[in-house]
């Protein structure tokens, strides 16, 4: 659940400020080809390298999430209480006596 509140937004985070990045480029970006996102404001250094910076560090940040969410999830599939996960096949001929004629 906790995952779910920091892995959602950061989806979310993630394209903005990839076209933040965008605005602020000194040649034209087209967005599903003709969406100017360039043309969104000035070219300015200063800003797009903060936003490149910032993109890079969010998108680290996911790639790690998932793996850490794919570590738990393979954990929790091999570490089930479950009788026959733990290689504790129940006895059949016992489980025949206790159930009786």
């Amino acid at each position: 659940m906790l995952l779910q509140w920091i892995f959602y937004p950061l989806l979310l985070i993630q394209p903005v400020i990839g076209m933040l990045q965008a605005a602020f480029i000194d040649y034209d970006v087209l967005a599903f080809g003709f969406i100017n996102l360039s043309a969104i404001a000035t070219a300015d250094e200063g800003l797009r390298s903060l936003f490149l910076e910032l993109h890079g560090l969010t998108a680290l940040l996911l790639i790690l999430l998932v793996l850490v969410h794919g570590v738990e999830r393979s954990r929790q599939a091999f570490t089930d209480d479950s009788p026959q996960v733990q290689g504790q096949a129940p006895d059949p001929i016992r489980a025949d006596a206790e159930a009786g004629p």
